[in-house]
């Protein structure tokens, strides 16, 4: 199926137009994950060295020190990741002593990374999951969602569940790419890259830039506490012998200098100067990710 991309009128971010149903879509991902467990393996890692474990729990770290430095007087005793995957972010702040429960479609990953804390997830339909929390009365200071609002068919009704799961003064993180932004427009006309490489369809069906998140929260009972991005690893596309872009081999060494520099961040800065800095390489339009925070209205 050819799918059609176009910009939403009143939120601003990029959509499809022709989106499956929502039978369609359950069936693509039950076709694409979870069958078999060969077929998980396409979504989760069975095994991860220690660079790349120490590179995600860095980075939950810095959004958790994100986090913080906009609470207020607000305190996270509650916690809910919607659409927890492998469990990282669960299992970081059930570390905290903070009461969590995490929701996705799949067990396999949590089972495979985190086994110990199977007690504290549930696998269903997460859209349908946060409905009979909603339905049952359940609030949480601290919603988590991570790379979960582009691929839902409607991020609109999403967003308003979540303000109704959400505890009063509490606040949600959002992260999703950062797409069809001017530095990949840059890329596109300077032909460095021959394709909307971000493009992908039907896993994607929206497309934010950190305005248009702003935008769509903002009218759906959050008010914006700020943002930031993580290590602009797109710039590897500027060069010939580093353009994973056209050539894939060289995706895992720019996946490698990725992690290796947000270790060297983490060691030599304080957490302000790293929020800092992935600030204002957002404000330049930089950062593959897009990391939200929003305080319920």
């Amino acid at each position: 199926m050819s799918y059609i991309i176009s910009k939403n009128k009143q939120y601003g971010f990029y959509e499809v137009e022709n989106k499956p149903s929502e039978s369609e879509l359950g069936d693509y991902y039950a076709k694409k994950y979870f069958q078999t467990d060969a077929d998980k393996l396409n979504k989760y890692k069975e095994k991860y060295s220690e660079q790349e474990l120490n590179y995600i729990n860095q980075k939950i770290n810095n959004k958790y020190n994100f986090i913080e430095q906009n609470l207020g007087e607000t305190k996270i005793k509650s916690f809910i990741d919607i659409g927890c995957g492998e469990g990282f972010a669960l299992n970081f702040f059930l570390d905290k002593n903070i009461e969590s429960l995490g929701v996705d479609f799949s067990d396999f990953g949590i089972k495979a990374h985190h086994p110990s804390i199977i007690n504290n997830f549930r696998q269903g339909d997460i859209i349908r999951y946060v409905d009979k929390l909603i339905e049952e009365g359940k609030t949480y200071d601290l919603i988590w969602l991570d790379n979960v609002l582009e691929h839902v068919l409607d991020p609109e009704s999403l967003m308003r569940k979540c303000s109704q799961l959400c505890s009063a003064n509490g606040f949600i993180a959002i992260e999703v790419p950062n797409d069809f932004s001017k530095f990949q427009s840059f890329l596109l006309d300077e032909k460095l890259v021959d394709k909307k490489y971000w493009e992908i369809t039907p896993d994607h069906l929206s497309y934010f830039s950190p305005e248009s998140l702003n935008t769509l929260c903002e009218a759906n009972g959050w008010n914006a506490r700020g943002q930031m991005t993580d290590f602009p690893i797109e710039l590897f596309l500027l060069n010939s012998n580093s353009n994973y872009s056209k050539d894939g081999a060289t995706g895992k060494g720019a996946h490698q200098s990725r992690m290796m520099f947000e270790d060297y961040i983490n060691k030599v800065n304080d957490t302000k100067q790293i929020t800092k800095l992935f600030q204002t390489l957002l404000e330049s339009g930089l950062g593959r990710q897009i990391i939200g925070l929003y305080q319920k209205k």
